[in-house]
């Protein structure tokens, strides 16, 4: 199972400068997923896969410090026993 964290951090209107971001977030050690949720006037909302017991936040953290973002938010995502019981029902049908 893995661990979710939800981003949301002002990257500016520079598409290329964002998308390097978002590619060193993929290469940092424990990170297993990195997908743009949305991107609306230079605030972009990413959505972060790692192991479950990893805490990647300060790895984040220092490649947003290092892109010049502003990280607006950054929380993790909880996951209920009815989201895993319907993941698993619509999964095996």
């Amino acid at each position: 199972m893995r661990a979710h964290l939800l981003i949301e951090a002002f990257v500016g209107q520079d598409r290329r400068a964002m998308c390097v971001g978002i590619n060193s977030l993929r290469g940092l050690a424990d990170v297993e997923a990195v997908n743009v949720v949305s991107r609306d006037d230079g605030v972009v909302r990413l959505h972060i896969d790692a192991p479950r017991g990893r805490d990647v936040r300060a790895l984040i953290f220092g490649a947003a410090v290092q892109h010049g973002w502003t990280l607006l938010e950054m929380r993790r995502e909880t996951v209920s026993l009815e989201d895993v019981f319907r993941q698993l029902t619509t999964t095996a049908a």
